[in-house]
């Protein structure tokens, strides 16, 4: 896993709980690294579900909603860091459908070794946008806060349901993001 998701984490374990509480997550996680990341460095994914689960025991939050929270925290840092993948004019909608085919390209294109998932998208209504996530990951709560503050920047008022999850035995998740009026 890229060493921008590590960075970004240490920050918002930070900014929401505290540096004790990121001491305490270095102490019990232990880190091949002592917990020095770069952004462009790659890491073990083992590292950030030890860091997730640690946190979770600690603040007794579940483990899907702190990888949401983070999602939705993560997205104003990589479109502060990546603004030409969103264009003046664009819309959430259109954003949202350039991850898979643009963004994910691109990002394969810089770091030839970067897992991410594969995602497709039907579209039921014009306030409407199914994703199709699949991922060895599984981190489908990441792309649900990822959605989440997507729509926070483009100040879009969504809903998003999850009926279909590869945590539930399928092989994929199905994402249904609708856009409240």
């Amino acid at each position: 896993m890229k060493g921008i998701v590590f960075t970004t984490l240490n920050d918002m374990v930070e900014e929401k709980f505290g540096l004790a509480t990121w001491e305490t997550l270095l102490d019990k996680v232990h880190p091949e690294n002592k917990g020095i990341y770069t952004a462009g460095g790659t890491y073990k994914d083992a590292e950030l579900v030890s860091y997730v689960m640690e946190l979770s025991k600690l603040k007794k939050i579940e483990p899907a909603q702190l990888i949401e929270a983070f999602g939705i925290y993560f997205f104003p840092v990589l479109a502060n860091k990546y603004p030409v993948f969103l264009p003046e004019g664009i819309s959430f909608k259109e954003f949202m459908k350039n991850v898979d085919k643009i963004i994910h390209v691109e990002v394969n294109k810089l770091y030839s070794d970067a897992i991410l998932p594969a995602m497709s998208y039907e579209e039921p209504s014009p306030n409407e946008l199914v994703i199709l996530y699949r991922s060895p990951r599984k981190l489908c709560a990441l792309a649900v806060g990822l959605t989440k503050g997507a729509a926070n920047h483009f100040n879009v008022p969504i809903a998003i349901q999850h009926p279909i999850c590869m945590h539930k035995g399928a092989d994929h998740c199905r994402l249904e993001v609708t856009i409240e009026k």
